[in-house]
């Protein structure tokens, strides 16, 4: 394993320009030739938030409601 995570990103970079982004967000860093990334407002943090929130309720209810139909079939 790379011990050097510089070294990881400065690999990743050879990947096609439109990735970048992805693959800042997931090891947390730049490469030499991308410029820093603003912060995120509150409204981009709520407007996220909000949306994660939304999908995971509506798994949960279209995940429960499977299993019910599951079970009702299952037992009548």
């Amino acid at each position: 394993m790379n011990p050097n995570p510089l070294r990881t990103r400065e690999t990743l970079a050879k990947f096609h320009k439109r990735t970048q982004r992805f693959w800042t967000w997931l090891t947390g860093l730049t490469h030499r030739d991308e410029a820093p990334r603003p912060p995120w407002t509150v409204n981009q943090h709520m407007a996220t938030f909000l949306s994660v929130a939304t999908a995971a309720i509506g798994l949960a209810a279209w995940s429960a409601q499977t299993l019910y139909q599951a079970a009702g079939a299952a037992l009548f």
